[in-house]
């Protein structure tokens, strides 16, 4: 079976009914398709610790629920409302074929569009230089300024279809897809998060962790020269090798109490998505305790440098300052966790809000003291195209299909 007669399969069930809580997840090794709300997990983000995971997973089990999972995505705030439940059912597919169907007719969206940019490029722009300046007084190394693509279009874009391209062209990265909407709003409508993450914030079998953090980045090229000079300039940068090092710290210090032993390279090595290169370490680490969860780990990482900065809280108030919209989930981390503590998190990145025929797409950048504020612009237009390239997709399908 492919990806393509899964989705079919599956969620075809999940948009029959609106009150049908669902939870995709893609990762290189396995798929999660998860459906229904069997309970749903309440309680601040400081108890989120092993032993109330745990409690919520057993209570599920001795109600019925015979192999319990808790699944679900956090905010960039993670002070906010988490979306977090045990769901009714779940499948997990192992090694499936990431070959899509090329038949898929697109025909829910059309070329009138309208795109409002938050902030405007010219005011990006000026935020970065702020952020520069703050960064040379002091306080902080490091802060990643955001921006938004507010999208609307004349027809509900089909999240179905946006998964199936999304998972065409990133297919060695994590996918996701997530009803976010208020179940208990009257006159709620729905609201998906729906991305293609090519970082992992944390993954747990057994004593094992792993952490892949990504900072430092440069756009592709179509040419092959000049795509493999851009991946030589990254790899040797000193303004995005010392971005890349303090995430890695960041990292590497917050997991080494859970650990017996911890190791990565001290030189990162090279990642690639359809739209980007980036620097990337894996961290490798075994616990002392095996019962500690996923989810746990995941806390203690979140938010790392690669998307709030360094120092934390320096940096969080400077965003708060500069930026001009909620994140929301958008640099949150998505994942899932099981009645052993293993699971996998990764890091909402190359992802978008849909709701009703509105569309919010988001990207970040590193600032450091050496960052060049027009460059800074380019780097997010280039993150921006995993979504944009989707979207322009199922567009293309629209008019073939009308042709």
């Amino acid at each position: 079976m492919n990806k393509t007669d899964l989705l079919r399969s599956n969620c075809e069930i999940l948009k029959e009914s609106k009150d049908c809580r669902y939870f995709f997840f893609d990762s290189p090794s396995q798929t999660i398709i998860a459906e229904g709300e069997f309970a749903k997990i309440k309680c601040s983000p400081d108890q989120y610790n092993t032993k109330i995971v745990k409690e919520y997973l057993k209570r599920a089990q001795e109600l019925g629920n015979e192999n319990p999972i808790i699944v679900g995505a956090f905010q960039f705030d993670k002070t906010k409302n988490a979306k977090l439940f045990i769901p009714s059912e779940y499948k997990i597919y192992n090694r499936l074929d990431n070959k899509l169907s090329k038949s898929t007719v697109f025909n829910n969206f059309m070329n009138d569009v309208h795109i409002e940019p938050i902030p405007t490029p010219a005011e990006y722009i000026e935020g970065v230089r702020k952020g520069i300046e703050k960064i040379k007084t002091g306080g902080l190394e490091k802060v990643v300024l955001s921006r938004s693509l507010k999208i609307d279009t004349p027809k509900k874009i089909d999240s179905k279809q946006l998964l199936l391209k999304l998972l065409e062209g990133n297919s060695d990265g994590y996918t996701y897809s997530m009803d976010i909407s208020d179940k208990n709003e009257v006159q709620n409508k729905e609201k998906i998060l729906i991305g293609s993450s090519p970082e992992l914030l944390i993954s747990k079998k057994g004593i094992n962790i792993i952490s892949t953090p990504l900072a430092g980045s440069r756009p592709r090229k179509k040419d092959k020269l000049e795509d493999e000079e851009m991946a030589r300039e990254l790899l040797t940068s000193p303004k995005d090798l010392k971005e890349h090092n303090f995430v890695v710290e960041a990292i590497v210090n917050a997991i080494r109490p859970f650990c017996s032993e911890v190791n990565y390279s001290k030189k990162p090595s090279l990642l690639n998505t359809e739209t980007m290169w980036h620097l990337s370490t894996e961290i490798q680490g075994k616990l002392l305790n095996p019962n500690v969860t996923s989810l746990e780990l995941a806390l203690a990482l979140h938010p790392t440098p690669a998307v709030c900065g360094t120092k934390t809280d320096n940096a969080k108030q400077l965003i708060k300052e500069i930026e001009q919209f909620d994140r929301n989930f958008f640099t949150g981390m998505i994942g899932w966790c099981d009645m052993n503590g293993d699971g996998e998190w990764v890091v909402t990145i190359r992802c978008a809000e849909l709701e009703e025929n509105v569309i919010k797409i988001y990207a970040g950048a590193g600032i450091v003291k050496d960052s060049i504020p027009e460059e800074e612009l380019a780097e997010t237009n280039a993150k921006f195209q995993t979504m944009l390239n989707a979207i322009q997709s199922i567009n293309k399908g629209a008019e073939n299909n009308n042709a």
